[in-house]
């Protein structure tokens, strides 16, 4: 028997414009400290408080001899991190203010100006927070208390198979593995942003490959708008790599959160390929949307054109995985992806590029995404992309 799936892989690196909103980072004049003590120390915004402690000389490096076992009493404390931070009155006159918190590890209380806005317990996702009642002009103060992991989890059975790590939304290997320490650590460890705007934006956009081959690439872009009320919006998709293929469309929006499905037709296409078979050939996109008063929303994507199989050829001798990328059989070179640094925010752009630049020139063309770390950073998936990599 055999079976056949289509995997489709949405992997966009995306940069955003507009008239209606406004977004800023909070990363600079962060303080930290234990929970109980007096002094605020500078922090490091995103960051973990390992990181933090060792920029303090409070620790020393987790790295060297076997301080790894002096440093396990960080995992038994709460510790808590606030900023301040300037608001005009412009940007309080938006309609909506959210805060989005891209990674908070893990076990969180949020206070924005004394009142609790967010408890959070899972540091793989991103929380999303109508703010807007909670600010004023001026000054603003967000502080966050982190509850030890351990306290939460103490009251679970450690006795079944993969002990404390299991009862938590937390990275696995910060609790210790065969090629790791254990530093079960905390803090804002992505950024934290504001995003005030008006009337109407593009929330997010993903691009589907319906079906692809070297004369013709049938798409489909699910466009995520969010309005504050009923407009008519034009919606305008712009292939950068040939401006001569775009395409309209008009929609009647309502308010809340809508969905926009608008087919693409992109002809002659060229196609990514995996290392070793071709290029990585990668096409950009602009969508822009308009309403009737002429506000407009736009977002620039970029994303690679092709088609994933993955058939499995199962007998009573033998099972078998087959891939094939835009039809081509592809004979996989992989390896396991596992964090490049016990403490994430400390791998840079340039670390990552020369993991990934290394690993296409030793002439991998897969990385298994290893299940113990987190959902990696766009930037992960961009180089992938970059050096004809796939991802499973």
């Amino acid at each position: 028997m055999k079976k056949i799936f289509l995997l489709i892989f949405v992997m966009l690196s995306a940069k955003v414009y507009s008239q209606c909103a406004e977004n800023f980072i909070l990363k600079s004049d962060w303080q930290f400290k234990k929970f109980g003590d007096n002094n605020w120390l500078p922090a490091t915004v995103p960051g973990t408080v390992h990181t933090d402690l060792l920029a303090n000389k409070i620790i020393e490096d987790p790295y060297f001899r076997d301080n790894e076992k002096n440093l396990q009493w960080i995992e038994n404390e709460d510790w808590e991190y606030k900023t301040f931070f300037m608001l005009e009155e412009k940007t309080l006159k938006k309609q909506n203010i959210e805060l989005l918190f891209d990674g908070l590890d893990t076990y969180a209380k949020v206070y924005l100006n004394d009142s609790l806005i967010l408890t959070a317990d899972n540091m793989f996702r991103t929380w999303r927070v109508d703010c807007k009642r909670f600010l004023k002009q001026g000054k603003n103060e967000l502080y966050i208390i982190f509850e030890s992991p351990i306290k939460m989890t103490k009251n679970f059975n450690k006795n079944l198979p993969g002990g404390e790590r299991i009862y938590t939304r937390k990275a696995a290997y910060q609790y210790g593995w065969d090629f790791g320490p254990r530093f079960v650590t905390c803090g804002i460890w992505r950024n934290i942003e504001i995003r005030a705007w008006d009337y109407f934006v593009i929330n997010d956009v993903k691009m589907y490959v319906i079906d692809c081959t070297e004369k013709r690439a049938s798409l489909t872009f699910q466009i995520e708008v969010i309005s504050e009320e009923d407009v008519n919006l034009l919606t305008h998709i712009i292939n950068e790599n040939n401006p001569e293929e775009n395409k309209y469309q008009e929609n009647e929006i309502t308010n809340g959160k809508n969905v926009i499905k608008i087919n693409f037709v992109i002809k002659n296409p060229k196609l990514w390929w995996c290392n070793g078979l071709g290029k990585p050939d990668m096409h950009k996109f602009f969508i822009e949307a308009t309403d009737n008063h002429e506000r407009w929303h736009s977002m620039e994507i970029k994303n690679g054109i092709r088609s994933i199989y993955h058939a499995t050829v199962s007998d009573v001798a033998q099972q078998e995985i087959d891939f094939q990328l835009n039809r081509v059989p592809v004979f996989v070179k992989g390896a396991n992806w596992i964090p490049p640094d016990n403490f994430l925010p400390r791998v840079t752009k340039e670390k990552y590029e020369m993991l990934i630049s290394d690993a296409a020139k030793s002439g991998i063309n897969m990385f298994r995404v290893w299940g113990g770390p987190v959902y990696e950073d766009d930037i992960f998936y961009d180089l992938c992309d970059k050096y004809g990599i796939l991802v499973w």
